[in-house]
């Protein structure tokens, strides 16, 4: 499934020479249902350290551009203030644009959820686009 932020469309995609790359994963839960925030990374090396993206939704810098949830029916933009409860469970999607990244090539992505107070635990993949 491919996801691309609303209003964008293949033509700028062509003009600006770069591709469109989407990660997604299921949203954890919090045991005390406070609202998520994800901090991700991309890196060509299993041990991220150089890392290609890394993309922190709780910071004025990156924010939410590009990350949206998984509604039961359609895909919403994320809300600048975190996910709720009640998408727990459903699918986050993070697109993005980018002139680093190759396709068919072998990438390492790891996430975690932030709580509002402490980080989870990083969840890891290896994805080719």
């Amino acid at each position: 499934m491919v996801y691309k932020p609303k209003g964008q469309v293949a033509a700028a995609e062509i003009a600006n020479a770069t591709q469109w790359f989407a990660v997604e994963f299921p949203c954890p839960s919090d045991v005390e249902i406070d609202q998520l925030h994800f901090q991700l990374d991309i890196s060509a090396n299993a041990d991220f350290s150089s890392p290609i993206i890394s993309w922190d939704t709780r910071t004025t810098g990156d924010g939410v551009v590009g990350w949206q949830v998984y509604t039961g029916t359609d895909f919403d933009d994320m809300p600048a203030s975190g996910i709720l409860a009640g998408y727990y469970g459903q699918t986050i999607a993070y697109t993005f644009q980018s002139s680093s990244i190759s396709r068919g090539t072998v990438y390492f992505v790891r996430y975690r959820a932030h709580d509002g107070t402490d980080f989870g635990v990083y969840t890891g993949k290896k994805v080719t686009w």
